[in-house]
């Protein structure tokens, strides 16, 4: 009996279990039932790219949503309808300050202080913004998973007037104003931790980027998306990458919000993280969109080349380098060689040929006009010279115009500084030797001395001189020559070639050169020395005053050139136009120098200039045309003669005076004679009248003897040096020039050397300066009318002749 109470009690037990599972079951079921539809109402909080409102009122207000988070809602309800639930999303714009949003759906939004507009607490379910979660907000709101990671950042205007700040602390050290939103929790972070800077706190995001781009703030801090957002929008904006306080982005919720509903917006946002849909969108808004390789264009509808470019978040194509370009970058950019323009090369070429044609045709009139009188003074063998000169020189313009595309080789380099010193030292020494020759001439007949100056000599000037360069250049050309080469100014980041200088040049060159140069500077100022010596020399004569010209002209282009080739540098178009200028002037001035005047002069051939020639070709020493310059020049040194001989007359006879009233007292006028001839204090003595008759007529005679004792004044005459000239280049003198002058010979005989002789001045004592048979030039003698005092000084010299 028991035994059955006992099974029955025990199957009722497990009949009560059994229903209380069933009940608990059947709650469990009841309890995870998805709800079909689910509304929400969501605030958008305004911050680009995250969350756009775009408010316009044409007749009816209306509100476009749109963003990454908008796309994110849209994400969700595709995720809800995979489960059979309907998602529905009220959009509304909530505030413009975080702060002041998320009250909307926070706890304690109906005893907050700081609420705006407390009746909207119970409107909103969650805010759809960009928040930070924070340890003060959970305890407020409840937030959706985080869906974003994300920094705090800087960024800057490129293009401002202010000083340069890249980070926080160079800006907070330097007291500079930074702007921040206000009312977000950057806004802390960045105050808390740079307490130094000045903040501006702006009201919105667009009031920010507007402040620093007038330059009210030197940096602007906001979340590190958000900047990189609209850097890629504006490209004169810059992320200065200055990254601080990491942060997770999320969504806060209403905390009374059902327990499913709540659930299932954290789960369909997991889902989102989890199958990449997070990263779609981060790629779409935070990374510049650019086109499939090979393609450009605002829908990628444009060629870009693959190679040499890659288009942009905008669709435009962006070469790789410089050395490419064109809309598709398929095209190369030329090499920028720096070559001399072909129009300068021809410009040289000109001014060489200009020159050339004026040498040939000098040398074709100076073939032409040999024999005249002119050119034999103007020495044909040196004028040949100087043309040769003048041609080897022009024709280094020639050489300087070759220039290649690459490394060369240009054969022409060694041949710049041989073509123009081989040129300059022949040029040159014609023109000293000449100078020289003509100054010794004149100076040793002034010195009244024989000298002999051949045309060996002269040559042997020139030679020495080229002698010297070639060494020189013999050694440049061995050691260290001249040698073409290209160098390149600038490249792209691939090593392409962009801009490049060719140019003839060695380690050493400059050494060489300035060597050269120097040279020549110490030959035309030892010239230029010369030719200011040789100025009183009667052009007519040397025709020194051109030549001197001509040396002077040569050292001013030279002494400009120099300095200025050292400021230009490597400049190959510029070196090329002074150097071409300075060989072309300095060669075409000395042959208009040299040959205009000649031209001239044979051009002007009058009656005066024939008779002249027929009495030199004749050999007649004299020339009727010398006699007025001897009287002149020597009338005035004989008038001094006299006036000495005069004084010297008067101070004896007052001496004979004396000597005759020696007798008598002295009387005041006695005194001052004693004293002015140093007879004070000494005692006269006393001559007897017979005495003293002797000596006065002693002192007459000895007076006249004084008188008759005048100076035979011998001047030089032009004319014979003229002979003399000529001479030198004919069969006779075998090229040599010699100046016979009167030593210790008989001046009424004769010189024996009647070949070398140049001329033979006589005259008498007693006969007049009309009579005289001093030979001096007729023709414009300039310097005696204006400088008779030098002339005789320089030109001739007084001799005593006994009677």
């Amino acid at each position: 009996m028991k035994m059955r109470a006992s099974h029955s009690i025990s199957r009722a037990l497990r009949l009560v279990v059994l229903w209380l599972s069933l009940l608990w079951v059947s709650s469990s079921a009841s309890s995870f039932m998805l709800p079909s539809v689910i509304s929400l109402r969501a605030g958008v909080l305004h911050a680009p790219p995250f969350a756009v409102v775009d408010t316009t009122t044409t007749g009816t207000s209306t509100t476009k949503f749109s963003g990454f988070q908008v796309d994110m809602l849209h994400r969700l309800q595709a995720f809800a309808a995979q489960d059979n639930v309907t998602l529905e999303f009220t959009l509304s714009q909530s505030p413009t300050q975080y702060a002041d949003a998320f009250d909307l759906v926070a706890s304690d939004c109906h005893t907050i202080a700081t609420i705006n507009n407390s009746s909207r607490c119970d409107e909103l379910d969650l805010i759809v913004g960009d928040f930070y979660g924070t340890d003060e907000r959970s305890m407020r709101a409840d937030f959706t998973p985080a869906w974003l990671r994300t920094t705090m950042s800087t960024v800057k205007y490129l293009d401002k007037k202010s000083r340069d700040f890249t980070t926080l602390a160079d800006a907070a050290a330097a007291e500079a104003t930074v702007c921040v939103q206000d009312g977000t929790y950057i806004k802390t972070v960045i105050q808390a931790r740079f307490p130094q800077a000045n903040y501006t706190l702006c009201p919105s995001l667009e009031d920010c980027f507007q402040a620093l781009q007038n330059e009210e703030c030197v940096l602007y801090v906001d979340d590190e998306l958000a900047l990189r957002y609209r850097a890629a929008v504006d490209p004169s904006l810059e992320l200065t990458r200055e990254q601080f306080n990491s942060q997770y982005l999320m969504w806060p919720m209403r905390e009374d919000l059902p327990p499913l509903v709540a659930k299932l917006i954290k789960k369909w946002m997991y889902r989102a993280i989890g199958n990449a849909t997070m990263d779609q969108l981060y790629k779409t808004y935070f990374e510049k969109h650019t086109c499939p390789h090979g393609t450009a264009g605002e829908h990628c509808e444009l060629p870009c080349d693959p190679d040499h470019g890659t288009a942009d978040a905008t669709g435009a194509c962006i070469c790789h380098s410089t050395k490419w370009t064109g809309f598709d970058c398929s095209m190369e950019v030329p090499e920028e060689l720096n070559l001399i323009p072909e129009s300068l090369v021809r410009t040289g070429y000109a001014l060489a040929g200009i020159n050339v044609c004026l040498v040939l045709f000098c040398a074709v009139w100076l073939c032409w006009q040999r024999r005249r009188a002119q050119v034999q003074m103007a020495q044909p063998s040196f004028l040949s010279l100087i043309l040769l000169g003048c041609l080897i020189s022009t024709s280094t313009i020639i050489d300087m115009a070759q220039q290649d595309a690459g490394d060369g080789p240009v054969y022409a380099c060694m041949a710049i500084p041989w073509g123009y010193s081989v040129g300059f030292c022949i040029t040159f020494g014609a023109l000293f030797a000449r100078i020289r020759r003509v100054y010794i001439l004149v100076k040793s007949a002034a010195q009244m001395k024989r000298v002999r100056v051949s045309v060996m000599e002269t040559l042997q000037i020139v030679g020495g001189v080229l002698l010297i360069d070639v060494s020189i250049l013999v050694v440049w050309s061995v050691v260290d020559p001249l040698r073409w080469n290209r160098q390149i100014i600038s490249e792209d980041q691939f090593g392409n070639a962009l801009e490049s200088v060719g140019s003839c040049g060695s380690e050493h060159w400059a050494i060489f050169a300035g060597i050269i140069a120097v040279f020549h500077l110490l030959l035309l100022s030892g010239a230029c020395y010369m030719c200011f010596v040789s100025r009183k020399i009667p052009d007519r004569v040397s025709n020194g005053k051109f030549v001197g010209i001509a040396m002077v002209s040569n050292f001013q282009i030279l002494l400009c050139a120099a300095p200025i080739l050292l400021v230009l540098g490597s400049d190959p178009v510029a070196n090329f136009v002074v150097r071409s200028v300075a060989i072309f002037m300095n060669d075409f001035v000395v042959v208009c120098l040299v040959f205009g005047p000649l031209v001239f002069k044979v051009k002007r051939f009058d009656h005066q200039t024939r008779r002249a020639v027929i009495r030199i070709n004749s050999q007649e020493p004299i020339n009727d045309g010398i006699k007025h310059y001897a009287q002149r020049v020597g009338r005035k040194r004989t008038e001094r003669e006299r006036r000495r001989l005069m004084e010297q007359r008067a101070k004896r006879v007052t001496e004979v005076t004396v000597v005759e009233t020696s007798a008598e007292p002295m009387d005041q006028s006695s005194e001052q004679a004693r004293s002015e001839d140093g007879l004070e204090g000494h005692a006269m003595p006393e001559l007897l009248p017979s005495e003293a008759q002797d000596l006065s007529m002693k002192v007459e005679e000895d007076a006249l003897a004084e008188e008759e004792e005048e100076i035979v004044f011998e001047s030089l005459s032009s004319e014979s040096i003229e002979e003399g000239l000529l001479n030198s280049d004919d069969e006779e003198g075998n090229g040599s020039l010699s100046s016979c002058l009167l030593e210790d010979s008989d001046p009424k005989e004769p010189l024996a050397d009647s070949g070398d002789c140049m001329y033979s001045c006589t005259a008498e004592l007693d006969a007049s300066f009309e009579s005289e048979s001093c030979s001096v030039p007729s023709d414009d003698i300039e310097d005696g009318r204006n400088n008779d005092d030098e002339v005789q000084d320089s030109w001739a010299t007084p001799t005593a002749r006994e009677p």
